[in-house]
């Protein structure tokens, strides 16, 4: 068992994403971090532009905007299907643009800021951490979440501290951290779900191995099954009409009746359990199962 989670890249190696358990599932989430990372852009530039209620610096607005775009650029260059998995540096990269991005906005509109609709910074971290849930650990999350919650902890509060309102300074700077707390808590559980759950299916998957289907018998006795239908009935077939200038209809239908067997035997060996082989090899032609305290009852399906 060891030997399997050390191979699925659980263990002491580097913990494996959602990207990377399900691929085709974080291609198909990649339009969610497009459609969150234009919006934070479309939203900081009308609201930097539309929606001040302190003048502030146009300049640091605009390196606000730039910091933003640039954070959603590394997402949409990483999360790429072509550049998978998404590496660690652009998680880095992506987490330190937003956090320049929220000391560039609070910088640009120093002053009594009266109004906390307009300070779009403290929900565009949070989105940003979601933007990269399927594609990084639930502990890079986390402390990426952490630190971008504390820079808005301390540039609001700072901001609070030397313009004071009616809101503690305490009360503002948890205000700031709050969205970008609850979001990364929201993502670091999904990634950490998806990626224990899929560990568990790959684990219990890889147990049953072609080695143990081996020496339990069940890949002799499938094996040996379909070597009596072919000696059986394909072989004969094929003699006798290899005998034939026609090809009658009952030949036809003799063939047909031959591949319905051969796919239902199939079948039956695809749904055969090791229990059910174990009765078969054991009992013999007419196997009696010996179970007075009913425990099968109490037997999983696996």
């Amino acid at each position: 068992m060891n030997a399997i989670r050390q191979r699925l890249g659980s263990g002491p190696g580097p913990r494996r994403t959602a990207q990377q358990y399900d691929p085709l599932g974080a291609m198909g989430s990649r339009p969610l971090a497009v459609v969150l990372g234009a919006g934070s852009v479309v939203w900081a530039l009308l609201v930097s532009i539309f929606d001040r209620d302190v003048v502030g610096s146009p300049t640091l607005s605009a390196l606000t905007v730039l910091l933003v775009a640039a954070s959603a650029v590394v997402v949409f260059t990483a999360s790429s299907p072509f550049r998978a998995p998404f590496p660690r540096w652009a998680f880095i990269a992506h987490v330190g643009l937003l956090g320049l991005a929220s000391v560039a906005s609070i910088a640009a509109q120093w002053g009594p800021d009266r109004s906390a609709l307009n300070d779009f910074m403290s929900l565009l971290t949070a989105t940003g951490i979601v933007m990269v849930a399927p594609y990084r650990p639930w502990t890079d999350l986390t402390i990426g979440g952490l630190v971008l919650a504390a820079v808005n902890a301390v540039t609001w509060g700072a901001g609070a501290a030397e313009f004071p309102h009616e809101v503690p300074v305490a009360v503002a700077a948890f205000l700031a951290a709050a969205p970008t707390l609850v979001l990364t808590a929201a993502s670091a559980v999904f990634a950490w779900t998806f990626a224990g759950l899929a560990e568990r299916v790959q684990i219990r998957a890889g147990s049953y191995s072609v080695a143990r289907a081996e020496r339990d018998g069940i890949a002799a006795s499938v094996q040996q099954d379909r070597s009596t239908i072919l000696s059986r009935d394909v072989a004969p077939f094929f003699a006798e009409l290899r005998t034939r200038d026609v090809i009658t209809d009952a030949d036809r239908a003799r063939a047909r009746a031959i591949a319905d067997g051969i796919r239902a035997s199939m079948v039956a060996d695809a749904d055969r359990t090791w229990f059910e082989h174990a009765v078969r090899v054991d009992g013999g032609q007419a196997p009696v199962v010996d179970d007075p305290d009913g425990l099968i009852a109490t037997l999983d399906t696996d």
